[in-house]
């Protein structure tokens, strides 16, 4: 049986792990479209996969292309998808021997995959004064809520599209080099940190709104430019100046 089992929208930083019903599959690696097998467990010799993630060169996969519904033009670019080829095989007298079940496969299989999300762009790397390049660009894996907001809004596949001249650069990236600062008290572990799934069937705004929690964030619309802020403690020295208290 072969399957095309599309993840999420592209590119991302790589899979990191196979799971067929609820079991772990021990494999090698996952590399983008390198096809692999098991190197243990009942699963060896009866799976082949082959991931891509995601990018918008890439090729179709050689795994499925012994399928005579799978051609050349079937590249799923911007998609990032895993193709499987599940075989059942009698069992040897060895694994009867072992008592290994000769056919792992009670139906059509639950395939899961833990995966290092979509890359994007690195805010607290720009220079804001003449940051104005195109949305698709040098990207990085980053759990940066702010990197990981400003990424939406700009996506024209999936996201709003906003332009770069409706972004206010200087507080996008001042909100992200907050986020990668903010510690707990006693760890060096950033814990602003966006891991959530978006799901583009659902309202942009909604969308929006979970990332904006991600972070503590607050996205103020100002002279015609979004900007990007962090929620945070006001000290109480700055409580009569916030809000203009005279003695």
């Amino acid at each position: 049986m072969y399957v095309a089992l599309a993840i999420c929208e592209g590119e991302i930083d790589h899979f990191e792990k196979l799971i067929v019903d609820d079991e772990n599959v021990p494999i090698d690696s996952l590399d983008h479209g390198v096809e692999r097998e098991p190197t243990d467990g009942r699963y060896k010799g009866r799976l082949k996969v082959q991931c891509f993630n995601g990018s918008d060169t890439q090729t179709s996969s050689s795994l499925l292309g012994a399928h005579s519904l799978w051609g050349g033009n079937h590249q799923l670019r911007g998609v990032a998808y895993a193709a499987l080829r599940f075989e059942w095989k009698k069992a040897t007298d060895d694994e009867l021997k072992d008592q290994i079940n000769s056919n792992p496969y009670g139906g059509i299989p639950n395939v899961q995959f833990v995966i290092r999300g979509r890359k994007v762009v690195d805010l607290t790397a720009i220079t804001p004064s003449t940051y104005n390049t195109q949305f698709y660009q040098s990207t990085t894996w980053s759990q940066n809520p702010v990197n990981c907001l400003a990424d939406y809004l700009r996506n024209d596949r999936f996201g709003k599209a906003i332009p770069n001249s409706k972004f206010n650069w200087a507080r996008f990236k001042t909100a992200a080099q907050l986020c990668d600062t903010a510690k707990y008290s006693g760890s060096d572990t950033a814990h602003l940190r966006c891991n959530t799934t978006i799901d583009t069937s659902k309202k942009m705004f909604d969308n929006t709104k979970v990332l904006l929690e991600c972070g503590r964030l607050t996205l103020p619309y100002q002279a015609g430019q979004y900007a990007c802020s962090v929620e945070g403690a006001v000290e109480s020295s700055d409580l009569g100046n916030l809000f203009n208290i005279t003695d």
